[in-house]
């Protein structure tokens, strides 16, 4: 970006031309959009503190069924119809 406001000022000086003069501008102006753009998506992601993990609710999965199924033994359950 700085070698573009040099372009800029250098071509205005020396030359005077303005159609040269706005193709810098707009290559300064595309240069600092893409700048502001790496800057604004380059924030660090938040990590993941040990005091956040106790606090998450524990998502029941496939395995915690089939525990829940199975007594102390590894042998399963029987299932009790309550009337």
């Amino acid at each position: 970006m700085g070698g573009n406001l040099a372009r800029l000022f250098t071509t205005i000086k020396e030359t005077q031309d303005w159609i040269m003069a706005a193709g810098f501008v707009v290559s300064f102006v595309l240069n600092l959009i893409v700048f502001l753009q790496i800057i604004y998506y380059n924030k660090p992601k938040k990590k993941e503190s040990d005091d956040d993990f106790f606090l998450k609710e524990k998502v029941p999965s496939d395995k915690d069924d089939k525990k829940d199924k199975n007594d102390k033994n590894g042998k399963k359950k029987k299932n009790k119809k309550v009337e």
